[in-house]
């Protein structure tokens, strides 16, 4: 969820200045609000976004920040889990449960369906449903470009990925086979030059000439194909 929350904001606006998962336990060690607030008094921070889920009742929290004015930033959020009751209606089962303790709701206060409602009433930006939150987000962020309260920080270049120590070190002392360019041998041509059979669909390497496969001690048959 953390990961997918993450690529949604960076499409959609300039990117992430920050981001927190609190985890789906019953009792987390930190609450949304904890961090709403946090982000409130950051600067750097114009829009926050969250992604709750049925049940808890952590939303409301926040929802009611908004409504008092403690939480002026443009706040977008979505609980998941909208489903549950109409999986409870088709199952007879009271509740649904989604693969941990936070997501269990034990009561109607704490189905995703109110809680977005109650999010919504509060004046935070909900979408319909979770496929609509990247067009939410993205239409708060132009709102905030094009009234000036937000300037785009400009695209950087991503920091190179590391090499692997064991790759670069193979290739360091030419231990790796050379890059591959592939192209097939006709078969009566493979017959008749290397006695293979017929059947035989024979590959080689474009770009790596006989002579260095014979320098290095590799014939035909045992080259990389």
């Amino acid at each position: 969820m953390s990961n997918e929350l993450n690529n949604i904001i960076s499409l959609n606006s300039d990117g992430v200045e920050e981001g927190v998962a609190i985890g789906g336990d019953r009792y987390p060690g930190s609450t949304f609000l904890d961090h709403v607030l946090r982000y409130e008094d950051n600067p750097a921070v114009k829009m926050i976004v969250i992604l709750g889920e049925v049940g808890g009742t952590e939303e409301y929290a926040v929802a009611e920040a908004v409504r008092s004015g403690q939480v002026r930033k443009p706040v977008v959020a979505w609980c998941i889990g909208t489903c549950a009751q109409q999986l409870a209606r088709a199952t007879g089962t009271e509740g649904i449960q989604f693969g941990h303790a936070g997501a269990c709701a034990n009561s109607d206060r704490e189905t995703a369906t109110a809680k977005n409602a109650a999010l919504a009433a509060a004046g935070i930006h909900v979408p319909t449903s979770f496929d609509d939150l990247d067009v939410l987000i993205r239409k708060i962020y132009t709102d905030l470009v094009s009234s000036g309260k937000l300037i785009p920080k400009p695209e950087r270049k991503p920091r190179p990925v590391p090499i692997d120590y064991a790759w670069a070190k193979a290739r360091a002392q030419d231990q790796c086979a050379y890059p591959s360019g592939f192209f097939e041998w006709d078969i009566d041509i493979a017959h008749r030059r290397f006695k293979l059979l017929p059947e035989a669909m024979v590959c080689a390497t474009r770009n790596w000439p006989n002579n260095r496969r014979k320098h290095r001690g590799y014939s035909m048959a045992s080259s990389r194909t």
